[in-house]
Order: C-alpha cells, then structure tokens, then sequence
C-alpha cells in the first residue's frame, strides 16, 4: 500500500512537473525578453511611507550606463517601429507646402524660408520699396553640429539692430545675438542663459530674464536658481549687465513693459496672513531701472488674471477675469486705488485675446460654436466684428501700427494655419499665402459634443471624422489629452490625422478640467484635483464605447508633456480600455520631478503640489506613474518618447517608466522608447528629425489599431 501511495505521489509530482513545464513554455513563447536593466536599492522614507526607487541612476542621464541602456533600447525598439515611407513622404510634402508669412516690423518685412529639410528655417527680409527678400541670417552655419533655430526677433526702436532669440537642439534655454541692419553683420554683444524670457528693447540696451550659470546642462543636474531681470547696454559684455530684480523662488511675479509709453507693470501674489493676495502694480519706466511700483487693483481672489494692453490718454486699459469669468476690458486710472471703470463689458462668450492699437481694442472670443473678432473703439463702441468659419480657431494677433493693419491666423484639425491681414481703416481683409491642400476637407466634419465625467461634470470634447461614418463600435480612435497648465485644448493640424481619418479613424479630443478651455476649468483639475483630469479622459473612452463610435481594444490613447502623464495614469488605472499609448515627454516620477530645472517654481507648485506637504504628497502618491504599474498585468502596447535635450521634462522620467513597465511586463505587448537626439521637450530642433518622430508615433498607432496594412492614399496623398 505505501508503495503504491509512494508511485501515486511520484506521478502527481511528474504530472505537476510537466504541467509547470508546459506553462512555462507557453509563457515563455508570450513574454517578451527585453534588455536587462540594473536594479539599485535606493529608497525614500517620506512621511512614514518608503518609497522604492531601483532606477536612480537613470537620473545621470548623461553617464556611460545610462548610454550604454540606451543603445540596447534603441535595438529593441526598431522591431516594433515599422516606419512607412509614404507617410514619411506625406508629411514632408505638408511641411513644404506651409507658407510663411511676412512680418513687418519698423520698415522691414520679415520672412522666414526652408530650403533643406535637414535645416532650421532661414531669415530673410527687404524693404518696403524692395520687391523680393534677401538672406539675412542662416542659423544652420552657427554650428554644423548642432541645429539653431530662431524663436524671436525684434526690431530696435531706431530700426538700426534686430535682436535674435536663438535655441539649441529643441531645449528651453536661448542665447540672444544682435545684428547691424546697416551692414548686416553681427555685433559683439550677446546673451546667454535666457530662459522662458522676451528680449525687449529699451533705448540704448534690451531687458531679460536670465539664470546665473555656467552651462545649460545645469538642469540635467539640478535645481537651477538665481532667476534674474536684466539691462543689457549694447556695446557692453553680459558680465556688466545690471541687475534690476531677483525673483524669489516662492513666488509668481509677472512684469510687463511698455516702453513706448513708459511705464512697467507688476503682477505678484503676496499673503496678508493666511490670505493670498493678487497684485497688479505699476510704475515709470526710466534710465536709471529703480522702479517704484503703486499698487492699483489687490484683490483676495488668486484666480484673478490681468492682462495690460497699454495706456491711453492716461488711463490703463486693463483685460482681467476680475468682476466676471469670462473677460472684461476696463479702463484704470493709475493715480487711484481699486478704481474700475468697464469699457468692454463680458457678454456669453470667453475673451480668449486682446490688443490696444491707438484708439481702438480688438478683442478675440470664442464658444463652443465659433471664434470671432470684434473691434471696439476707446469709449467700448463696437466698429467691426468678423467671424471665423465653423471648426477654426484664432491662434495669433498682432498688429502694425504704421500701416494700421491687424494680422492675424486660424487653423482647424482639417486645415493648416492661414493668416490674414485686416485693414482698421476699411476693415477690408486678404489672406496672406494659403497653405497647400491635397484633399477636400469638406468630406470631413467636426463637431463638438458633450459627455458626463465620474463626477457628473459634463465634459466638451470635439470629434473629427469622414462624413458618412458608421457608428457601429468597428471604427479606430485616436483619443489625445492634454488638461493642464491652464491651457485650452483648441483645433490643431496634424496632417497624419487626415490619413488616419480617410481611413475610417475617429479623431477625439476632449477639453479636460485642468486646462484652460472655461473659466475656473484649471483649477478645478489641478494639485489635489488633478485625479479629476485622468477621471475626465477615461469617462471620454467610456462614453466612446457606449455611443458605438468605437470598442474596446480600438482606442490608442495620445498625450505630450502633461498629456504625457495624463495617457499614462489612465492607461495604469484602466489599461482594458486603450489598444495602444503614446506618451510623448511625459511626467511619470512625481516624487523627484522638483528636483531638477526650475524646480518648484510656483507654476509647477501650484499644478502638482509639493511632496514637503504631507497631503501634497499622499496625492501625488497615489497617481504618480512610476510608483503605480502593478506587477502581473498586462499593459497595452506603449510607446514613450524622449528628446535628450529636453530640459523641462528631464527624459529620465522616461527612462525609469519605461524600465519599471518591463520589469513588470506580462504577455507581448511592447514597452518601447523612441529616444531623440538633438531634441528638446517639443521636439527636435529640425523639420525633417521632428516628421521622423511623428512618423514612429503613427506608424506605431496604426500598427497596433491593425491599420497598417490598410493604410491608402488614394485621395490625400500629394501627387507630385
């Protein structure tokens, strides 16, 4: 009996072995053997809670190990990247095909021209009595090595020296040199270390906002600080540039300068007890840049914007959300105190924009249908009113005063960016160089619909697609979020778009709280409410589903920068939801990303919180990526994209996401990195490195959705 009982046990353990055996063959042929990626024991004790953090080293992104995983990475990706040449092809042939129009400023036209896609866009200009435009400035022959681009010029106010903003690699940081209108040559003065600052002309010199260090890979490195406004006097070396003010690191100071007519105004937040303050001031602008600031308007509400136009016949003519959500233009005289007279008054639509030109205001809105334009007189008359087609938004205005001439530019997410020039004397108005179109765009519609969030809020989201679309649950969708920072979500081109949607795709982008799409929609999905902002994008998948506009498994989720972390928290807390996801500059460590560039600099506090409070902290916690993927389930297939000069979202974040999602990685679905070099947090600092990128991102989408071998061209593909 006990040797039977013994055979028994002998054959159960064989049966069990081989069943082991079995499974783990059949896992095997599943699981995906990624490169091997060192784990440390690094950990944080914050407040009582431990917080494992195995992939620290990443965070030296520049040393030898980090660049030696990156290498294997990059092999590993290119399995899964499977770029198609004609979309390479079509992109390149839109970017071609955009038009740059001609800015003005004093007595010369500006234009801006790509002859090589490999480069950055040249400068050009002539006169008014010159009839084609000549080179001025090639960044490309800065530095071969390096691409420069140009992200501002401006004019001097004798127009004899145009000051270029110039960045390297795509980064945030620029450097600001100056040339002879006269003789076309460059000066010796030249700035360095500028960063999320205007050059503005005053006099003989130019004010900025600049950080005291040595080199710009400071921010790889960490917190960088001593934030400064400067005058620079040409002729002089930056060393003796003179320090007008020293930002404090706590709080939100904005000033804004009108040298013309000569004066500066200040807006800070201040406390008064527990009380937070906003502040505008305001003072003379003079030689000597000691100024002395009069508090105007000081209001116990920290929601509270003001936007100063400029000044006429003495009074300050002032847009704020003050007195009501959705704008209002006053006119503040600057001898008193708290003293508004209302000029605009707010109607139902949101002031998005406005200017002062002489002695008129034009003012920009919008609502859930359209944007217009209305231009007031000084005493609030409206004289014009102009509205744009269905689907387009406003995206710039500026003005010439010496022509008397407003310009300004839409697009919609069917249509590149078109400008116009508007005359203030006739209101007469003429496109300026309309952009190439290798389709019909009236065979697509958009439109703007409603859906109940968790909560109940009811949440915009606009939908494109092709006219005559079935809903019946079979159709691709690309839903994209953003929600934060304050910023609408708005109609944006993408000519990928129109590929996927020619091909049934369904294109949704909803207005998530966190951005800036109606009045208090930023606060109510920022710091302790940001779970209202991932709440908000996957009540929108849901609401996709259940309206047959798609299924399960035909949503790819798309987001940038806090997009990035948006797409990457909803996919961690409900990844049966989305086929695929595409992370671009994300934010995943929300522990340790004040720890480097600006650091905690009241834009970043005030939109995630702080981990040095306890309830900042347990918020954090309980959403931050990395902290949040869960061992033994499967993810869908994610793509992250990184830029290594990307110096507001340090790559490390994706870095230790990316190697924290394969360490606990089930199944087949890939986890991948698509890592650019010479590229900032927006990308890469050339035309055809950033239609690469866009073209490893889609390709990547349509592969996962089944689309890549049904992609056709047949009616959008440029044929020449």
């Amino acid at each position: 009996m006990d040797n039977i009982k013994q055979i028994n046990k002998i054959y159960s353990a064989a049966i069990l072995l081989l069943f082991l055996l079995f499974n783990s063959a059949i896992s095997g042929q599943d699981k995906l053997f990624y490169p091997e990626t060192y784990q440390a024991g690094n950990t944080d004790t914050i407040w009582g809670k431990v917080v494992k953090d195995p992939y620290r080293w990443m965070e030296h992104i520049r040393s030898e190990n980090v660049e030696n995983w990156l290498i294997e990475e990059t092999k590993f990706t290119k399995k899964y990247l499977g770029f198609t040449t004609r979309l390479e092809d079509f992109l390149y042939h839109y970017s071609a095909d955009m038009p740059a129009p001609e800015l003005k400023l004093g007595p010369y036209y500006f234009g801006f021209k790509i002859w090589y896609h490999d480069n950055t866009p040249e400068l050009f200009y002539k006169t008014s009595n010159e009839k084609e435009l000549r080179l001025l400035f090639d960044p490309n022959k800065m530095d071969y090595s390096t691409p420069v681009s140009i992200e501002e010029i401006q004019l001097s106010p004798d127009n004899s020296t145009l000051s270029l903003t110039l960045a390297k690699n795509g980064g945030d940081w620029r450097y600001v040199v100056f040339i002879d209108m006269g003789t076309e040559k460059f000066l010796t003065d030249s700035l360095n270390f500028l960063k999320f600052s205007n050059v503005i002309w005053y006099k003989k010199g130019v004010l900025y906002s600049g950080y005291r260090v040595k080199t710009t890979e400071e921010s790889f490195r960490g917190i960088i600080k001593n934030k400064g406004l400067y005058y620079h006097k040409m002729g002089t070396k930056q060393d003796e540039d003179k320090l007008i003010y020293s930002y404090p690191d706590s709080t939100n100071i904005n000033f804004d300068f009108f040298p013309k007519e000569g004066f500066v105004t200040e807006q800070h937040y201040s406390y008064h007890g527990n009380k937070r303050y906003n502040t505008l001031s305001v003072s003379d602008l003079n030689d000597s840049m000691q100024f002395h600031f009069k508090d105007i308007i000081i209001t116990p509400y920290d929601t509270i914007d003001f936007h100063v136009l400029g000044r006429h016949n003495g009074q300050l003519i002032v847009e704020s959300n003050l007195n009501d959500p959705n704008g209002t233009v006053y006119s503040i005289n600057p001898k008193l105190h708290n003293e508004l007279t209302e000029l605009i008054p707010p109607n139902d639509d949101q002031l998005t924009s406005a200017l002062l030109m002489d002695n008129k205001i034009i003012c920009a809105y919008s609502n859930d249908s359209l944007s217009y334009l209305s231009i007031f007189d000084s005493t609030g008359k409206r004289l014009h009113y102009t509205e744009l087609p269905p689907g387009f938004t406003l995206d710039r205005l500026t003005v010439d005063p010496d022509e008397n001439t407003l310009y300004y530019s839409f697009e919609s997410f069917l249509v590149p960016r078109v400008m116009y020039s508007l005359n203030l004397n006739t209101y007469k108005d003429s496109a300026i160089g309309k952009p190439a179109i290798y389709y019909d765009y009236k065979n697509f519609t958009t439109k703007k619909i409603r859906y109940k969030s968790k909560d109940g809020t009811q949440i915009p989201m606009y939908l494109v697609y092709k006219k005559g679309l079935k809903f019946d649950g079979t159709h691709p969708v690309i839903l994209y979020g953003y929600g934060g920072f304050g910023i609408k979500t708005e109609p944006v081109f993408n000519p990928a778009n129109i590929l996927f949607m020619n091909n049934g795709g369904v294109f949704a982008a909803p207005c998530l709280r966190g951005g800036g799409d109606y009045p208090g929609w930023h606060k109510k999905g920022m710091r302790l409410k940001k779970q209202k902002t991932f709440d908000d994008y996957i009540a929108a998948a849901e609401y996709l589903i259940a309206h047959k506009y798609t299924s399960t498994g035909k949503i790819a989720a798309l987001g940038g920068s806090n997009g990035g972390l948006v797409v990457a928290t909803a996919m961690l807390q409900r990844p049966e939801l989305f086929k695929v996801v595409v992370s671009i500059s994300g934010l995943f460590d929300m522990m340790r990303y004040h720890l480097y560039n600006i650091g905690y600099e009241p834009v970043y506090r005030d939109e995630f919180g702080n981990i040095k409070d306890s309830v900042d902290f347990k918020n954090l916690l309980s959403y931050s990526p990395l902290q949040n993927v869960k061992q033994y389930l499967e993810y869908p297939p994610t793509l992250l994209v990184a830029g290594d000069n990307d110096d507001r979202v340090n790559p490390f974040h994706s870095f230790k996401f990316l190697a924290t999602l394969q360490a606990n990685a089930m199944g087949k679905n890939p986890h991948v990195l698509y890592y650019q070099e010479k590229a900032g947090h927006n990308g890469a600092g050339n035309q055809r490195k950033q239609e690469k990128m866009w073209v490893a991102v889609y390709s990547f989408i349509f592969r996962y959705l089944d689309m890549e071998d049904k992609m056709f061209y047949n009616e959008v593909y440029p044929d020449h």
